[in-house]
């Protein structure tokens, strides 16, 4: 091995497990919770970035690869980097405790 590819070596074995903490870092940082008939949005599980009531749900998109965007009467909620599964059983909560009619299709 000549000095380049070792040099590749390591840049590759830094880069990629950085860009993997990255990508998560968002799902650590933020946070929704339904609480007391509100969906808060929350920076570091202690400041609240944004609360709506459930009662003002309209509906949820994907937005983007790896967004969910959670729009209300007065707002909208963003959540970045949200596991799949966790995703449909935000989605499914709200629109059962709203009262919507929702289909995972």
């Amino acid at each position: 091995m000549n000095g380049t590819q070792v040099e590749d070596l390591v840049y590759i074995s830094l880069f990629f497990p950085g860009i993997l903490v990255l990508s998560a870092l968002p799902s650590v940082i933020f946070k929704v919770r339904i609480e007391e008939g509100k969906v808060i949005h929350l920076f570091l599980s202690k400041f609240i970035v944004s609360s709506y009531p459930i009662s003002e749900f309209l509906t949820a998109k994907q937005g983007g690869v790896v967004a969910l965007i959670l729009y209300f009467k007065t707002g909208k909620i963003s959540v970045f980097a949200i596991p799949i599964e966790e995703a449909k059983r935000l989605v499914s909560d709200l629109f059962t405790l709203s009262g919507k009619v929702w289909s995972e299709n």
